[in-house]
């Protein structure tokens, strides 16, 4: 099945929805459901791309690397931390809370 006619779809409906709603300030139902039925489309395969990427994530983490590598960046982090006054419990407390650092909007 091509999505492009799907895509194409959603992207002339998000266009008319917005002129729809700037003109009186509601959505017209027919253009709401038509919005509805495109997403229902895309559903499945974004949550086949979400399991894909975090499998993705867990692989990385499982790397022998990147272990190594967030092992060292916690200890720097937790010697930082008692370098700028925190004591050994706050700065093992915020080490804790920051777990296995992520990309932004990630964790």
């Amino acid at each position: 099945m091509s999505f492009r006619p799907v895509l194409l779809a959603l992207a002339l409906t998000t266009g008319a929805t917005t002129a729809a709603a700037a003109q009186d300030n509601k959505v017209q139902p027919a253009v709401a459901d038509s919005v509805t039925a495109a997403m229902d489309l895309m559903a499945p395969m974004m949550g086949r791309m979400t399991a894909a990427m975090m499998l993705g994530v867990l692989d990385v983490l499982n790397d022998p690397a990147t272990v190594e590598k967030l092992a060292t960046f916690n200890r720097r982090y937790f010697d930082a931390l008692l370098g700028k006054g925190f004591t050994r419990e706050e700065a093992l407390r915020i080490v804790m809370a920051v777990g296995v650092p992520m990309m932004p909007g990630q964790g």
